[in-house]
């Protein structure tokens, strides 16, 4: 079932995390890594991760909503050499700070991403967006095609692009199809974004915003960016991150 809210959202930050939006970060190397995440600035659920390179696992999916529902503190083991944590909500766009560290360290911060970080989002609204950056210091819009139901199943195909500072710095729109994903890379002058709807588009009748996601579900195409498309999305840009 549609979950009306979930599919009108319309502010999109590291700092909000949903069902198509995610964090990734690349664990530092070996050693035993604490997951604190807080809410209202209060840690309220912690777990840990040990880093080996005997380790096959090079990827953990946290779940926050599922995350935040566990009394007992997980253990997960990632590879220490090509490990991934990707972070996400699946039941809510819901605003909570995750902090890893190594030891007494910080090694990352969801509110202040770092160098090589990926932010990830799915924008499914038709309309026009503004992406804006603080450390960019510069505005960039995004227009989300208002698609015909072939090109909604294109959208589903369609390349993952990686917006870096160079693109930003480059152009100031691009136009993409809804769920066509995003994937913005952190580092070399890129720290913040921010990403609002500033004008949606005006559908009517069958073009509807509601009646067209309908239309998308009768020819089979999904719209909720599934933890097995997120293992894509990492994989593909893990090679780009290492290389």
């Amino acid at each position: 079932m549609l979950n009306a809210k979930i599919l009108n959202q319309a502010n999109f930050s590291p700092a909000i995390l949903g069902p198509f939006s995610f964090l990734v970060h690349k664990i530092s190397g070996e050693g035993i890594f604490t997951i604190e995440v807080q809410k209202n600035g209060k840690t309220f659920r912690k777990g840990s991760i040990r880093a080996s390179k005997d380790v096959e696992e090079n990827q953990i999916n946290l779940d926050m909503f599922a995350f935040g529902q566990r009394e007992a503190l997980p253990v997960f083991t990632l590879n220490a050499e090509n490990g991934h944590i990707l972070l996400y909500n699946s039941r809510e766009f819901k605003e909570n700070r995750v902090l890893i560290k190594k030891d007494d360290t910080l090694e990352f911060d969801s509110a202040k991403p770092g160098k090589e970080d990926l932010f990830g989002v799915n924008l499914l609204r038709p309309g026009k967006f503004v992406v804006s950056s603080k450390s960019m210091k510069k505005n960039f819009e995004i227009e989300v095609k208002t698609p015909e139901l072939q090109e909604a199943k294109l959208s589903q195909t369609a390349a993952t692009q990686l917006i870096t500072e160079d693109i930003l710095g480059k152009t100031n729109s691009i136009r993409i199809l809804p769920n066509q994903g995003l994937v913005f890379k952190f580092g070399k002058g890129l720290s913040d974004i921010e990403i609002k709807l500033d004008k949606e588009a005006k559908l009517e009748g069958k073009h509807s915003f509601t009646n067209q996601l309908k239309a998308d579900f009768r020819a089979r195409v999904k719209v909720q960016l599934s933890k097995r498309k997120k293992g894509a999305t990492i994989k593909k840009f893990s090679k780009k991150l290492n290389g």
